[in-house]
């Protein structure tokens, strides 16, 4: 593939990492389930998109373009469904002059996890594939499956829009999350962004091992500083960085795997424990609008109609 279309592709992985990162900002805003059910709609409207992207590049033909048109258009008829029982329901609980409940906020979050990691790995094969980074013919067995996982997450169709999902997610939603939760998860798209198996080359591996070392070692030094100031550390941000923690730890383990044996398969695995993690701290939980409270809508990334800060 030439310059000017690894060029395009690049500005596509980008545009669609910078939507799913208003879509988190959106999530982090929820109040409601409709409101919820938007974000959910949008998301699994994506994934549809990159499934039937996915189809056209495993088996290229007229044949496959149109199953893939299929497979995304079932996938965004589902997400309509999504959006029209949370709609009925809140007509229903108006009508009845019933309060805007809050929205069940595990589930919630748990959802977002799932289709935004969903998206980045379709996103990441599907132009994996088309940069001729990735094979187009399925693995066989376990072995194979979890080989092709590991190349899919460690590929920079992956790695990068990944650090710039989190970057963008960030950035908008900082003051929300709070200076001492924000500048420890600042320190996780560092983390990312030096991940050595993403590009082949000696200078690449050395510097980013080095780059992901001191990240790792950052994050835990601005820990040891918060917790030598003796003030109490909130519920919240001591949870975050115990899993911050683990999953730091894991992708050690899995950079020390893959420069051993060259399995993928741990550091991939704390990839996606590192995303979760991250995806946690971002969409924190927002109360219920009262009852008559005129609608906030879902603001753009920069408004400051946002959720509380939670410190």
């Amino acid at each position: 593939m030439d310059g000017w279309a690894l060029a395009v592709l690049a500005v596509l992985a980008g545009s669609m990492a910078s939507a799913t990162a208003v879509f988190v900002r959106w999530a982090a805003a929820c109040r409601t389930p409709l409101r919820a059910a938007v974000v959910v709609f949008l998301l699994l409207m994506m994934v549809g998109m990159l499934a039937g992207g996915l189809v056209y590049e495993l088996w290229p033909s007229r044949q496959s373009a149109v199953a893939g048109l299929w497979l995304a258009s079932i996938v965004m008829s589902a997400s309509v469904g999504v959006v029209f029982v949370a709609f009925h329901r809140e007509v229903r609980r108006l009508a009845g002059g019933s309060a805007s409940r809050a929205i069940a906020h595990r589930p919630f979050v748990g959802t977002v996890i799932a289709l935004v990691l969903a998206g980045e790995t379709l996103m990441g094969w599907t132009f994996g594939i088309a940069a001729g980074s990735l094979p187009r013919l399925l693995p066989t067995g376990a072995a194979g499956d979890l080989g092709l996982f590991g190349r899919i997450v460690a590929s920079p169709w992956f790695t990068f829009p990944m650090v710039l999902e989190m970057t963008l997610s960030l950035a908008w939603l900082w003051t929300e999350m709070g200076a001492p939760l924000a500048r420890l998860a600042a320190f996780q798209p560092v983390v990312m962004l030096c991940s050595p198996p993403a590009i082949a080359g000696l200078f690449w591996v050395a510097g980013t091992g080095i780059g992901s070392g001191a990240a790792m070692a950052g994050a835990v030094t601005y820990l040891a500083v918060l917790a030598h100031r003796g003030s109490p550390l909130s519920p919240r941000l001591t949870t975050y960085a115990a899993a911050l923690l683990l999953a730091l730890g894991m992708m050690a383990a899995g950079l020390a795997l893959w420069a051993w044996n060259g399995s993928l398969t741990l550091f991939s695995a704390a990839v996606f424990v590192q995303m979760a993690v991250f995806l946690v701290a971002v969409v924190a939980p927002a109360p219920a609008e009262p009852v008559g409270a005129p609608p906030s809508g879902l603001p753009w990334p920069g408004s400051r109609a946002s959720v509380p800060s939670e410190t």
